[in-house]
Formats: structure tokens, C-alpha cells, sequence
């Protein structure tokens, strides 16, 4: 039914915003921390059912399920959708966290006016990127579908948790932290280290990990951490460090993209976050640029990327004459190498260096 709706001319981004600033009759909105869309607007809403816009700036989406169902639509822009499977070998901390393996499917680039639909649970994961500024999809969902187990986020190699989940008590414990951290660093790291040795459960330790290796650069006292929260859970010990480490990865691309203007480099920096592998990127390249050759692009990016003005801000340099090399080689692993290359510089951990679908 969505994709059969007409959309009427004049949707935007700009004038959905500005319809929601002024209007006096602005329908129920979601809770100020929902995560996705920069900002998530409620168009309409009626018992079990209701319409958002999401309107994306910078936004990505990582690897998530639904505890809803429905269907999307991009409405203006250009989105990367991802799909995963999912197999769960076991879930712990009262089915806050679990821990499988994660596979990726053929990604796909997204259009104005294609739909997609919403199922809940495992039998629909994917993670959306999107790569213009805004972005601007159309949700149409019911309130909420029953699962046995939380709405999760993945992360690479196979590590779901509730990203979602709240409590008000535990938030007023975690301030207190990150507070005694700035009067006394080492009081701080010393009790952090007490709770995810057993002074915390599971779920709260894994929660201490995770926002651990979120705020603070990775170092000694991260790895320490982890090994700290393995030591209770062998299954949990296997991906742990992976996953929070390629997370840290993610985010210092992203960081990077945000200081980048011009949208083909922008657009490598997202396939280079969100895609596991170099047959993905270069389908996506493809999907965006067709004519083009997708290995000469990538090269062409990447000496622009590592040249004087940028190299400063991607944190992207070759040895002298490497590209050169690349790209008088044959095509046949060139696209291979050259983001073989690029991911080492910017530091992807060794345990993905190998995962794909």
C-alpha cells in the first residue's frame, strides 16, 4: 500500500520541518532519546498505527532488528541498505545480550520512492547509511510486535545487545562514574574494574565495557576491561573484544566523514564503515556511479583522500609511489588491495580483517 501512495509534490525535508515547527496540532511524538532519525517526527497517529517521518543529517544506523512491523520508504535521498542473518548460539544476561553469527547479504542502494517492508525480529536485520544530506524516509508501523526477546544491535562478528534499554537508576550510577573520573581518574578506573569483575551483573558489566570503550581511546585499560567481563562468560569472551573494537573502528570513520565535504569521498568513508568486504564496496560503487570504472574511482578518491589538503583529516597516507603502483597493476585485486590498504591505516581490527557474508 505505501508504494502505491502518491506522494504530493512539495515533501520535503525542508517542509515537513517547518510543518512540524509552526503547526499547533503536531500529533504525539516518541520519547526524546529515540535514536533514530536527526529528528524523528510523528506524522500521524492512531491506537496501533502511525506514520514518522525520519529526516537524517549525518545519520547512520547500525546493524538493528525490530520489535515492530511495517514498512519504509525513502522519500528523498540516497540510502545504503544492508541485510544480515542472524543464527544465535546463546543469550545471557536475561536475553539482554546474545551472541551468534552474523552474516551480510548483497547490499543495495536506495532511491526516492523505494519500499521496503518492516518484519520484526531476526527475520529482518539490516543496517541503512545514508549517503545525502538530508536524507528522508517514510515509516509506516504498528505500535509494537510480541517477541520473546528485546529489540537488539548487532555487532560484527556476532554480538547482539539492547541498545534500547533504559533505567533511570543504572543512568544515575554511570554519571556518577564518568563525575568521580574527572575528580579521581584512578578511583574511577579502579571501581569500574571491580564491577566488571563481579561487582555488577553481566548485563550491567557489559554495559560498563561498552561505554568504556565508547568515551575513551583504546588503550591498555580498555583490553584489561574486556578481558576482565570474558573471564565470566566464555561464549561472550569470543567476540567481545572483536566487536567492541570494530565499533571503535566505525566510529573514528565516522568521525572522519563529518570534517569531509565533498560526497564521493563522504561516500567512501561509509561503504568503508558499513561494508564488509571488496566485491561489496565495489557492487555499491557501481550501483551508485554505473558507466564508471569502480576501481579507478576508488583510487582516484583515495589519492585526493591522502593528498596534502585532506590527508590531515582523513588520517589516509600511502608510501610513496603505492598508488601509482595500484593503479598500473591489473584489475584483477586491485580494488582488493587498495582497501585492504586503506582499512589498515585506519586501524580495523585483525579478527575482522577476514569476515564477510
Amino acid at each position: 500500500m505505501l508504494a502505491d501512495v502518491e506522494v504530493p509534490a512539495g515533501v520535503t525535508a525542508s517542509s515537513i520541518l517547518e510543518w512540524v515547527a509552526t503547526t499547533s496540532d503536531l500529533p504525539p511524538q516518541s520519547r526524546r532519546s529515540d535514536p533514530f532519525g536527526q529528528p524523528p517526527l510523528v506524522l500521524h497517529h492512531e491506537d496501533d498505527f502511525f506514520i514518522q517521518a525520519l529526516v537524517w543529517m549525518e545519520g547512520t544506523t547500525a546493524i538493528h532488528d525490530h520489535a515492530f512491523c511495517g514498512a519504509f520508504m525513502v522519500l528523498e535521498g540516497v540510502s545504503l541498505q544492508v541485510t544480515y542473518t542472524f543464527e544465535p548460539a546463546e543469550r545471557m544476561a536475561e536475553d539482554q545480550l546474545v551472541v551468534g553469527d552474523l552474516g551480510a547479504d548483497r547490499p543495495e542502494v536506495l532511491r526516492p520512492f523505494d519500499v521496503r517492508p518492516i518484519e520484526p525480529g531476526e527475520a529482518f536485520l539490516h543496517a541503512l547509511f545514508h549517503l545525502e544530506r538530508p536524507t528522508v524516509t517514510i515509516v509506516v508501523r504498528n505500535g509494537a510486535c510480541p517477541l520473546p526477546y528485546p529489540q537488539y544491535e548487532y555487532l560484527r562478528p556476532g554480538l547482539g545487545w539492547n541498545s534500547l534499554w533504559a533505567d533511570r537508576t543504572w543512568s544515575k550510577r554511570l554519571q556518577s562514574l564518568r563525575a568521580l573520573e574527572l575528580l579521581d581518574p584512578a578511583g574511577a578506573r579502579r571501581t569500574v574494574g571491580e564491577l566488571v569483575r563481579g561487582g555488577a551483573s553481566l548485563w550491567e558489566a557489559f554495559l560498563l565495557v561498552e561505554n568504556w570503550s565508547s568515551t575513551h581511546r583504546w588503550n591498555e585499560a580498555t583490553t584489561d576491561l574486556i578481558e576482565c567481563l570474558g573471564a565470566r562468560n566464555a561464549t561472550l569472551a569470543g567476540v567481545l573484544g572483536t566487536a567492541l573494537e570494530q565499533q571503535a573502528f566505525v566510529r573514528k570513520i565516522l568521525m572522519r566523514r563529518g570534517m569531509i565535504h565533498a560526497l564521493e569521498h563522504r561516500t567512501l568513508l561509509a561503504l568503508l564503515a558499513n561494508l564488509p568486504d571488496a566485491p561489496s564496496v565495489t557492487s555499491v560503487v557501481h550501483q551508485l556511479f554505473p558507466g564508471e570504472d569502480p576501481g579507478a574511482l576508488l583510487l582516484t578518491w583515495a589519492e585526493e583522500l591522502s593528498g596534502p589538503d585532506l590527508a590531515g583529516v582523513s588520517g589516509l597516507s600511502f608510501a610513496d609511489g603505492r598508488l601509482a603502483e595500484l593503479r598500473a597493476s591489473s584489475l584483477e585485486g586491485r580494488e582488493q588491495d587498495l582497501l585492504a590498504e586503506i582499512r589498515s591505516r585506519w586501524g580495523e581490527p585483525r579478527g575482522l580483517a577476514s569476515w564477510s557474508a
